[in-house]
């Protein structure tokens, strides 16, 4: 099965590759779906398919009338041929050409998108001239069934005893002193049915189904067998019987089993496998054969199965009780009836349009790739029969306007987006769909559309009028499917983006990808509280009621908080034919997903009905209960609420859901945490908080308001030139920071090592020097009037001039909230100054020239532009900047995030996370961060990154054709220059060479370790999701110690923000309390003023510059207490002996040969002696 598997599996890389070659070689093409004159074969009688074993084979689709013809090495065309008509070289395009051209424009979205659908079609179509053996075992199984010899009249127990398999009897199983009779005849009728016939099968990782109906005689029924399960269990007798003769012919060689048909207990069908010692082993390909018993739809009068009637009588039923109606139950009873004419139906619709039958495959994989196949949504979902049902009656109806939704001439993925596009805008809920003809319900009330509306949570009607094709969707599976369906309409309304991809080929199906919020229900005999005798009349599965309550109060109690609503457990598996019906009533594990709205999950009141109608506060009181009270609101109205107090922070109010969430549970469930509820949500937030000390600010808000504040008191000062502009740099700015900045309150926060950047740009003047060193002098001058101004001007912000490294000077200023900000002067001259020095250098000097002016770019023009680029998205998108804080967290804890030399700059992982928001994958848009942190571990893990460019819009304007082109341009050409590896080529609209940000320098085997840590990552995430019991996702962030080849360990006490870190320790945590609490020794204010300077900062520095050539240095930017050597690999071979080696060695001699070899032990001390005091000790892997 696993090889099979990996055969049908949709191979992505071959659609592709083949697409795009004949992109290459070909210039316009012939529709096939249009142009061709094949026909599809089929049997002219639409009332029976089988009437003898001759029908039972697959006619074979009949051979176009022209072939294609491949030259070999050995053909040698005509001179003739040869010969080029130079004017026919560029004459104007034919007729046909064009509407060649048009077609393809007018029918799919673009040439290379009609080439992926049709190698796609290639790639999932069946071959049906290599399926003899399963076409020899239909022959054998037909031959079977109709000899089958009858059995008499007999009671229950007799009738148990006259098979030797067990009965598959639904729940409630009859009593043993039920007097209903038992009796057994051969088939009416066996037809194959379904896509086989149809030939409309797709390629899947799951079993191919065959599918074959077998009709029992009416004469096994009386008039009133539709009540009280009677109908079931003869049914389920009479698919005994086939079991057990089929098990007792020994040379078969079959495996037999029992399943629910869509996980519905009342239906059990026969699935046949074969095994290795069959004569015929059409299992071997993924075959299996599934027997469908039905009764001819004319034996039961249908107004007795409406959806108001009511099928099953309770016990001891007084006279005058009113009945419940029984939908459900009466609408299972139809849907045995139809298999045949509903098959009719759509095989009309291929024979009338050449497309059809593509589409329907093409519905097949997309259904199973977007999850939504019934086959694994407990029955819930949607399948190929369906849709092609929706898909026909779009193809015949006619509406008001007279004219049909699908033409027959549309292409196959004309046809697909039409079906997608209405499933997606129909509102199932008010307006039950039916396939009738006039696409009305008919005129009799017992089967109005307001007796579906009112019976079914969804209602797709068959053609008769009478049977619900989605009876068994709930409410919330419909929602789902339309979730899907919008979110593939968006793919395919992109213009000038090829989403193929994400449309087809990409599987969504992993919850913890998936789902913004989740939870997990143990099960429990709580779950069912609801599940009353009157409701188990209608649903005799309890797990499937739960399932649909579950949802009904969920969905109803959030409102419009969630876009996407899944409620589901585990599938019923098949059971052996000699094994007894699984008790389906034992609680399950309930797993319940939701994809949240971005917005109006964030609202802190729900409000219910005004208070005037009093029916609906009646309804609203008992979903929510002493949550809900009547409140007045400022604009005056006065209606029934909910409110869930918070503090307003983004990252409480994303958790408003899972608190509704978890209160609902509890008051309709009574299930808890307590009672082993877990749930998925507000994850990773506790990474975002030093457990050292509380925060005093839960948001970006009080530091974008002093950042407010601070620039209006810098454009009030008299200056000699006027403040332009101010423009911020410091992720503390742009809501990324790992942490939320805290004011300044004594000095011991570790924020104040990380002041919040910002730049000053003052209006032109052209008294700048064009001296770069006079510049210098100029910005001192200008910082010490500013900080004169703010002194003269009375305010509680306070500044000084400050200077660092390379005699670059700054201003720091404590804003009078106490938030720290440092402030530096833009001035460009400094670029077009560098740029001529670096023109009039000799080339000795150049390299280290070009090293700093790039440097100066990054810190005057790219970094405010990038800051201002993820700012705005940040406000765009609200989970954008959590989603970026817990990937900056995870990378730094694995050491990988630094802005030195080798590292993962922090902006690029700003970058990668953006384009999970701007560039959605088949996901969507993540409306929470943890969900947005979980699709940029897969992001990092799936992208080719060796081979492929990431190309990521930040601007507002889309990324444009031609600048896409000229990005991958520059890309293949770095591949094709002898570059070396490629490690990541990450583009933006300003940055479309990658060059900025360094994602061109970081060595390949740190790339390949961020994929494997985030491979890993979401082995963990998935392993925790699929258990169910465990919520705690610390481990992510604990790096191991593989791979590395020294341990610097570094001594807490003077790391300034060691309270930051994942593994922090209060034993050795640093001391900041004075010794007494109102007075502050001399050693205290030093201390305080050393609070501002990162020792690890330095010391990495130190370490980058001497020994840069032989070793690489990581660790933690966020309070981490070690830092990790790797040995630079071929650094460490044996070289020959030369003069000006920069590092420590050691002579070796190798044959008479002096040679030399670093020398690991003299350089790890030397490390040692040079971090001083700070460290501890070199631990040596």
């Amino acid at each position: 099965m696993t090889k099979r598997k990996e055969i049908t599996k949709i191979n992505k890389t071959k659609v592709l590759d083949k697409t795009e070659k004949k992109v290459k070689e070909s210039n316009h093409f012939k529709d096939p779906y249009i142009d061709s004159d094949e026909s599809i074969q089929g049997s002219d009688d639409e009332n029976n398919y089988i009437e003898s074993d001759d029908d039972l084979h697959i006619q074979d689709e009949p051979e176009s009338d022209t072939e294609e013809v491949e030259e070999t090495k050995d053909s040698q065309p005509s001179k003739k041929k040869r010969k080029v008509n130079e004017k026919a070289l560029h004459r104007l395009p034919t007729t046909e050409e064009m509407n060649s051209l048009k077609e393809t424009s007018d029918l799919f979205k673009s040439n290379l998108f009609k080439l992926q659908i049709n190698e796609l079609l290639k790639e999932v179509n069946i071959n049906y001239q290599k399926t003899k053996p399963i076409q020899t075992a239909l022959h054998t199984l037909k031959g079977i069934l109709d000899t089958m010899k009858p059995i008499g009249v007999k009671s229950l127990q007799d009738a148990k005893k006259s098979v030797s398999v067990e009965i598959p009897f639904p729940h409630p199983a009859p009593k043993d002193d039920s007097n209903i009779k038992f009796e057994f005849k051969a088939p009416k009728n066996v037809a194959v049915v379904g896509s086989f016939l149809l030939q409309t099968m797709a390629k899947s990782p799951e079993d191919l189904n065959v599918d074959l109906a077998v009709e029992m005689p009416t004469e096994l029924f009386q008039e009133k067998d539709h009540m009280n399960y009677r109908y079931f269990y003869k049914r389920a007798y009479y698919l005994a019987v086939l079991a057990a003769r089929l098990s007792e012919n020994k040379p078969l060689k079959w495996d037999l089993k029992f399943k629910a048909f869509q996980n519905d207990p009342k239906r059990p069908i026969l699935v046949i496998k074969s095994t290795e010692k069959s004569d015929s082993h059409f299992s071997k390909k993924g075959w299996q054969i599934r027997i469908f018993p039905y009764i001819s739809s004319s034996f039961f009068a249908k107004p007795r199965l409406s959806p108001k009637k009511n099928c099953v009588r309770p016990e001891n039923k007084n006279n005058d009780e009113l009945l419940p109606s029984t939908p459900h139950y009466n609408n299972a009873v139809l849907s045995d009836s139809y298999y045949i004419s509903h098959m009719n139906i759509i095989h009309s619709h291929i024979k009338e349009s050449p497309a059809f039958k593509d589409a329907i495959i093409l519905s097949k994989v997309w259904i199973a790739q977007r999850g939504l196949s019934d086959s694994s949504r407990n029955g819930f979902g949607l399948n190929g029969y369906l849709i092609s049902m929706i898909m026909g009656w779009l193809l015949r109806f006619t509406g008001k306007s007279g004219t049909k939704k699908i033409g027959q001439s549309f292409s196959c993925y004309q046809m697909l987006k039409i079906t997608i596009d209405f499933i997606a805008k129909h509102d199932f809920s008010k307006s039950p769909l039916f396939l009738t003809d006039n696409g009305e319900a008919l005129d009799d009330s017992e089967f109005s559309a307001d007796a579906f509306l009112e019976k079914f949570d969804v209602a797709i009607v068959d053609p008769t009028g009478t049977v619900n094709l989605a009876g068994h969707i709930t409410k919330t599976a419909m929602q789902e499917i339309q979730y899907e369906a919008r979110l593939t309409l968006e793919f395919i309304n992109e213009v000038g983006t090829d989403r193929f991809d994400d449309i087809f080929l990409r599987k969504v199906d992993q919850p913890w990808l998936k789902y913004d919020n989740l939870f997990r229900i143990p099960a429990m005999d709580s779950h069912i509280t609801a599940y009353s005798k009157v409701k188990a009349l209608d649903h005799n599965n309890m797990t499937h009621f739960s399932l649909r309550h579950l949802g009904h109060i969920l969905s109803t109690a959030l409102t419009d908080r969630v876009t996407c609503l899944s409620v589901s457990s585990a599938v019923v598996p098949m059971w052996s034919v000699n094994e007894q019906t699984p008790d389906l009533n034992i609680p399950q594990d309930i797993t319940i997903g939701m994809v949240l709205h971005a917005e109006n999950s964030l609202r802190q009141v729900e409000h219910g009905p005004s208070a005037e109608d009093q029916d609906l506060i009646t309804k609203f009181r008992a979903l929510w209960g002493n949550k809900a009270e009547l409140r007045r609101f400022q604009d005056g109205s006065i209606t029934e609420s909910v409110v869930f107090e918070c503090d307003g922070t983004v990252s409480q109010r994303s958790l408003l859901v899972a608190r509704m969430t978890t209160y609902l549970l509890e008051r309709h469930f009574k299930v808890n945490k307590a009672s082993g509820v877990t749930f998925w949500a507000g994850l990773g937030n506790e990474f975002l908080s030093p457990v050292a000390y509380p925060e005093i600010s839960q948001s970006f808000q009080p530091i974008m308001s002093a950042f407010e504040s601070l620039s209006k008191e810098l454009r009030a000062l008299d200056l000699p030139l006027a403040i332009h502009d101010i423009l911020p740099r410091s992720d503390s700015l742009t809501y990324s920071s790992v942490f939320f900045p805290q004011p300044n309150v004594d000095g011991q926060l570790s924020s104040l090592a990380h002041p919040a950047d910002f730049l000053i740009e003052f209006e032109a003047s052209g008294k700048w020097p064009d001296d770069i060193q006079a510049i210098e002098t100029m910005k001192k001058a200008f910082y010490i009037r500013i900080v004169t101004a703010i002194s003269d001007s009375g305010s509680d912000t306070r500044a000084r001039v400050c200077v660092g490294e390379g005699n670059e000077s700054f201003l720091d200023i404590t804003h009078s909230s106490g938030h720290f900000f440092r402030a530096k002067i833009q001035q460009t001259r400094v670029i077009s100054l560098l740029e001529k020095a670096l023109k009039a250098s000799p080339d000795k000097s150049k390299p280290q020239l070009q090293t700093y002016l790039k440097k100066v770019k990054r810190d005057l023009i790219h970094k405010p532009q990038h800051a201002s680029q993820i700012s705005n998205l940040c406000l765009r998108y609200p989970f954008l900047g959590n989603t970026i804080r817990l990937a900056k967290r995870w990378v730094s804890s694995h050491l990988l995030l630094s802005p030195f030399e080798n590292g993962i700059a922090p902006e690029l992982i700003e970058i990668i996370c953006s384009r999970i928001f701007v560039t959605p994958t088949t996901f969507g848009i993540p409306s929470s961060g943890w969900t947005g942190f979980v699709r940029f571990l897969d992001l990092l893990q799936s992208w080719k990154w060796s081979s492929e460019p990431l190309i990521v819009q930040l601007g507002t304007e889309k990324v444009s054709v031609d600048l896409t082109d000229e990005i991958k341009e520059k890309f293949l050409t770095l591949s094709n220059a002898g570059v070396g590896h490629i490690s990541m080529f990450v583009a933006t609209d300003l940055d479309p060479d990658s060059s900025i940000w360094g994602s061109l320098n970081i060595p390949v085997k740190i790339v390949q370790r961020l994929v494997l840590l985030a491979k890993t990552a979401l082995q963990h995430i998935k392993s925790q999701i699929l258990v169910g019991t465990d919520n705690d996702v610390t481990q992510l962030f604990i790096t191991p110690s593989t791979g590395y080849n020294a341990i610097i360990h570094l001594d807490c006490e003077k790391l300034i923000n060691y309270f930051d870190s994942v593994s922090y320790d209060d034993q050795v945590a640093p001391k900041n309390k004075s010794k007494f609490k109102n007075i502050q020794s001399k050693e205290d204010l030093q201390l305080q003023h050393l609070r501002t300077i990162n020792p690890v900062e330095h010391y990495m520095k130190e370490l980058i510059t001497y020994y840069k050539d032989i070793a690489y240095f990581f660790y933690d930017m966020y309070g981490g207490d070690k830092i990790v050597i790797v040995w630079k690999p071929g650094q460490l071979e044996e070289t020959p002996f030369k003069l000006n080696v920069h590092y420590n060695f050691k002579p070796m001699n190798d044959k008479g040969k002096l040679k030399l070899q670093v020398n690991k032990m003299a350089i790890l001390g030397e490390i040692q002696r040079l971090g001083h005091q700070l460290v501890l000790g070199i631990e040596i892997i």
